[in-house]
């Protein structure tokens, strides 16, 4: 590194010392290698926020899901109801989150590869990813069903999937396992993320996408009169959406947990019916149907401290 020219002589540096002691040396410079000690000084910690949170951390989010989150590529920004989550949690743990997007057969991996992650993507809390995972909530509750074509009057009922080509996303707990709950002759057809399903549902490759009715609905506003949520029909268990965390983390998770209690309380109407306009018309009671109660939230939470 080239010399900084000496500005100060040494005599100068003498007569100002008991000023200025820390700031000069023998030289006439500061020596960034020394602290007030005169010893090396260490490498500072990483800032923590309370809840043993680092300052600023990442988090896994679903870009793909109109009304959850979106990636607005003019403004660089997300938008939707977790998006607004997730900034509502940095105000209230004091910390900085990144967004990645991540599939949702990833979310696991995700989590298991770092120690300061969480994931807040339509992540359904289940007994089977509580063994690779902690969650924090719920903070979203939904049931499943069925997305159509807005012209395509062939599926009223569960029976009506025989032969019909479902799409899904992998990794997802609409994915068929040992219990169908559609017909058992439906064919299933498996995509990297839900506007991959809507897209082939528009192509006319697939006759339905299956996932979870809030999920659906976002699309049916994103895509007024092309597509609709088919009434009567709700397939497969209720959803139970949480925040994702790395196992043994009982500090941060009880943390995020005390701050989705407060998010249900004061935030959770507003953010919904500015990110659900269409379904909070057809449904008066989206409440009652779609909201946790905030009391409840220990008993679905942090499973693994």
């Amino acid at each position: 590194m080239r010399s900084v020219p000496r500005l100060v002589s040494t005599v100068t540096c003498s007569l100002l010392l008991l000023a200025l002691a820390p700031a000069c040396d023998s030289a006439g410079e500061k020596d960034p290698g020394k602290g007030s000690s005169g010893k090396a000084s260490e490498s500072p910690e990483p800032a923590r926020a309370a809840g043993g949170f680092p300052k600023g951390m990442s988090y896994g989010a679903k870009f793909e899901q109109p009304g959850f989150n979106e990636y607005d590529v003019r403004n660089h920004r997300g938008q939707g109801f977790e998006n607004d989550l997730a900034q509502y949690l940095e105000g209230e743990l004091g910390i900085t989150l990144l967004p990645h997007d991540i599939p949702s057969k990833d979310r696991e991996s995700y989590l298991q590869e770092r120690t300061d992650a969480l994931v807040i993507a339509t992540y359904s809390i289940t007994d089977e990813r509580r063994k690779k995972v902690d969650f924090a909530g719920p903070y979203f509750v939904t049931p499943q069903g069925l997305l159509v074509r807005q012209d395509d009057h062939s599926i009223k009922e569960r029976k009506d999937t025989a032969d019909k080509q479902i799409c899904t996303a992998s990794g997802s707990t609409s994915t068929p396992g040992a219990k169908n709950p559609l017909d058992e002759n439906a064919r299933f057809v498996t995509a990297q993320d839900y506007r991959k399903c809507v897209d082939k549902l528009l192509d006319g490759n697939v006759d339905a996408v299956w996932t979870d009715k809030v999920i659906l609905y976002g699309f049916v506003q994103r895509l007024p009169g092309k597509v609709r949520v088919v009434d009567d029909i709700e397939v497969g268990s209720e959803q139970l959406y949480g925040v994702g965390l790395p196992l043994h983390q009982p500090e941060r998770c009880h943390r995020v947990v005390e701050a989705l209690r407060g998010f249900l309380r004061d935030k959770w109407r507003a953010f919904f019916q500015a990110h659900f306009e269409e379904l909070v018309k057809s449904d008066p009671f989206f409440e009652t149907h779609y909201k946790p109660n905030p009391d409840d939230l220990d008993e679905a939470s942090c499973r693994s401290t």
